[in-house]
């Protein structure tokens, strides 16, 4: 059987709360949530549980979600790898909370949704401080990108923290970050949302930057993730481009970052 990984989800605890996130209200249990993803072919999956008020007035909420996350890793077992929020106007009470994820087998970060969380550059603030942290316990970041500038500073300031840029986008800014790839090579590209509908998208990302630097990544429940599995299947890949970003590149950036 194929391994696919899908590095960019955003489950719940309930069936009320997952259908917070679906354009049209559908209702998905935990155990749904994995049976729908294993029928699209997934066989694991990653992400943060995000907030669906968003609004955030204290870190309590943001440690809410992250042991939301802790929760679901309990009842998704080995199938799901949590994501951690962090905050950059909360640098030490970020820091702790990477050190307790840390300590519980944690290592990816986000993806991180700034406008949901009442920010606007993932390096205001004492920011810098969070990811320097982050960096040093060998972890990974994916991000809802904010701007060109912000991500491709982020991915240079933090030579050895794997920045993970969710949602290829349009054709101009899809082309911004392969050269910003091509510049750091420790920012990567996950498929999620808008993009790999655009026929040959992965393609040419590929003849530019090479396999190594793309995750496949649908966001379920927002969308479909049997379309992106399908999108992934039907490019003009070779199998083992196609290993690469269906689940090798993820497990090679799990495998340096686990502690």
């Amino acid at each position: 059987m194929e391994t696919i990984i899908d590095a960019h989800v955003h489950p719940y605890l309930t069936a009320e709360q997952n259908s917070s996130l679906n354009f049209f209200g559908k209702t998905v249990s935990p155990q749904k949530f994995a049976e729908n993803l294993r029928r699209a072919g997934v066989t694991r999956f990653a992400g943060s549980v995000i907030s669906a008020s968003g609004s955030i007035r204290s870190f309590e909420q943001i440690h809410e979600l992250n042991r939301a996350a802790m929760d679901l890793k309990e009842i998704f077992g080995d199938r799901y790898t949590p994501g951690v929020h962090i905050h950059p106007d909360y640098p030490e009470e970020s820091i702790r909370e990477l050190e307790w994820f840390h300590k519980q087998g944690g290592w990816l970060i986000g993806e991180l949704v700034w406008y949901q969380m009442g920010y606007q550059t993932y390096l205001q603030s004492a920011g810098r401080k969070i990811f320097q942290r982050a960096q040093e316990l060998h972890m990974a970041v994916c991000v809802h990108p904010t701007t060109d500038e912000d991500i491709g500073e982020l991915a240079r300031s933090f030579p050895g923290l794997p920045v993970i840029a969710a949602h290829p986008r349009d054709k101009q800014t899809f082309s911004i970050r392969l050269e910003q790839m091509k510049k750091y090579p420790n920012l990567y590209q996950d498929l999620s949302g808008t993009g790999i509908f655009r026929d040959g998208l992965l393609r040419y990302g590929i003849d530019r930057v090479g396999s190594s630097r793309f995750l496949y990544g649908s966001d379920y429940p927002i969308c479909n993730p049997g379309m992106y599995v399908a999108a992934v299947r039907y490019e003009e890949l070779t199998d083992a481009e196609r290993r690469a970003v269906f689940s090798e590149n993820f497990m090679r950036l799990e495998s340096a970052s686990k502690p």
